[in-house]
């Protein structure tokens, strides 16, 4: 479906995003906080997405 499919993307593009990042900062600690803050976004678009339609 159309939300699979945009939840891979998400998730690849986040993955991404943090791989480019780790070569910039090596701080281990840095990482996982903004790992922790990305997820948090992407379940909060997700809930938005597949609130079940009433």
């Amino acid at each position: 479906g159309e939300a699979v499919d945009k939840l891979f993307q998400n998730l690849s593009f986040i993955k991404a995003h943090i791989d480019s990042q780790k070569k910039k900062c090596g701080g281990e600690r840095w990482r996982v906080k903004k790992f922790l803050d990305y997820l948090q976004v992407f379940l909060g678009v997700i809930n938005t997405e597949w609130t079940p339609e009433s």
